[in-house]
């Protein structure tokens, strides 16, 4: 019997490459739907961090003009509470002159020179005050009186600074409510000034800045001078400081030794480092600008090596290691009155 006739026919299968079409239909549909998704999420995030920028931006510029609205009222009341003209004083007996604010009264007596002004703080007018004074002491035991007096008081130690670009020494002291005192030393031969001011006050700085001081030209017996006279002080490494001229007192040790120098040999035999004509310390100086050749050959004849790798010519911190004659540091004195040497340590001191 034949059966072929009966039989039902197969059905065709569809080509694998068709199937893998619509895989590969799929997979891309997805893609660019996820893609779409993650651009778009991209964009809001975009766009909340542009709003936060701009938020931001406009804050600071908010802040920004109302400081500078603040500065420019501030200025103005500046303006208008600003003396409008200068004065010149001289002293009586015609060593001192300075310029000033002409609403400022000038007061002078035997030992003191005080110009005053008004500043002006919540809950009324308080006077403040610099002061002119010539007198007999040094600073050492300025310093020492002032701690005595109020042991709150703290010392901000002795820096360089000038007075008609001629060198002195400047220190601040600082009571128990905070007030900050400038104090600058300043002498000429055998006289002794001292100012003090405030020196975050632009108008004070300003006069002391103007201030000149000059010598009658009497001749002077330096050896009868206070710095020749006073008493050694003790510091706080334990030897006795002897005082220095105020155009070289802010050089601790340089300063001391030449001043003792021009009161004698027997001053010159207390300084502690000395050992008979030789000083045995060392010693370490800060210039103030870039030294000049002559300079730099004066510095290397005393034995001063440059610490620096910039060059002689370009250095500012030199140092002495060795033992020395004290006649031999004298060519440093001109230098030093010239205030082209601003800071000195020593390095042999214990």
């Amino acid at each position: 019997m034949d059966l072929t006739n009966n039989q039902a026919p197969m059905p065709t299968p569809e080509p694998k490459n068709k199937t893998w079409l619509w895989i590969l239909i799929v997979i891309i549909v997805a893609l660019l739907a996820g893609g779409g998704v993650y651009a778009w999420q991209n964009q809001q995030a975009q766009k909340q961090n542009q709003t936060a920028t701009e938020k931001v931006r406009n804050e600071m510029q908010q802040k920004i003009t109302e400081a500078e609205n603040k500065l420019a009222d501030l200025q103005t009341k500046l303006e208008q509470a600003a003396p409008t003209g200068r004065k010149t004083y001289t002293s009586k007996d015609g060593f001192i002159d300075f310029q000033y604010p002409e609403t400022w009264p000038v007061n002078e007596d035997a030992d003191n020179i005080i110009i005053k002004h008004p500043a002006f703080f919540e809950g009324g007018t308080v006077a403040t005050a610099i002061n002119i004074s010539h007198n007999q002491i040094t600073s050492d035991q300025f310093i020492k009186n002032k701690l005595t007096e109020d042991s709150v008081n703290k010392f901000s130690g002795k820096t360089y600074t000038e007075i008609g670009f001629k060198p002195a020494t400047k220190f601040t002291m600082t009571n128990a409510m905070g007030i900050k005192t400038t104090y600058i030393f300043y002498g000429i031969g055998a006289s002794n000034y001292v100012i003090s001011y405030n020196s975050y006050n632009e108008d004070e700085q300003r006069l002391v800045n103007s201030l000149n001081i000059s010598n009658n030209g009497d001749p002077i017996d330096f050896q009868t001078t206070l710095w020749c006279q006073a008493t050694p002080i003790p510091n706080e490494i334990g030897y006795s400081s002897y005082p220095a001229h105020p155009s070289m007192d802010y050089l601790s040790h340089l300063g001391s030794l030449l001043t003792a120098y021009d009161c004698g040999a027997e001053r010159v035999g207390k300084i502690f480092g000395v050992k008979g004509d030789e000083y045995t310390l060392g010693s370490q100086i800060t210039l103030k600008d870039r030294p000049d050749q002559k300079f730099i050959q004066d510095l290397k004849s005393i034995g001063y090596q440059c610490v620096s790798s910039q060059g002689d010519e370009n250095c500012l911190e030199w140092k002495l290691n060795k033992t020395v004659k004290i006649k031999d540091l004298l060519i440093l004195r001109s230098y030093i009155q010239s205030g082209k040497i601003i800071n000195n340590d020593c390095i042999n001191c214990g």
